[in-house]
């Protein structure tokens, strides 16, 4: 089995302070053995991250104000391009709880203060632009 390195699955490890790392899959010579996996790089998170998402060689990790953007062209050094601050965009919500990413476009969402409240879905570019945002 081959995995190319912008196929490479991002996860979260817990070892002190939470950190996005860059997987691997190991090939087996067996067709029927379970996947085996092999650490190849690590993004820290400043504040810990529970929530990442891959598209193509970004990663997109949320940070408790907003949301990371980290080029994963080379999976064994991770670079943050960028941090999006969402808490002064949209001040009535509360820390991002959900990330997804496909074909360049992020969806981020971001509950309300007050649990009964309406949340909202906020959705970037690949480069963190604000594209708009929806109450849901």
């Amino acid at each position: 089995m081959r995995i190319s390195k912008t196929a490479s699955a991002a996860a979260l490890l817990a070892s002190g302070a939470l950190a996005a790392a860059m997987l691997t899959a190991v090939p087996s010579a067996q067709a029927d053995a379970p996947p085996a996996f092999e650490l190849v790089g690590r993004y820290a998170v400043a504040g810990g991250a529970e929530v990442s998402a891959v598209s193509g060689d970004h990663l997109y990790v949320l940070n408790g104000v907003g949301i990371d953007i980290v080029d994963i062209s080379d999976p064994s050094t991770p670079t943050k391009l960028v941090t999006v601050d969402l808490s002064t965009a949209f001040p009535g919500a509360a820390s991002a709880t959900s990330v997804a990413a496909s074909r360049g476009t992020i969806a981020v969402a971001l509950p309300a203060l007050t649990k009964t409240d309406p949340g909202t879905v906020v959705v970037l570019s690949r480069s963190g632009r604000i594209l708009g945002s929806a109450t849901v």
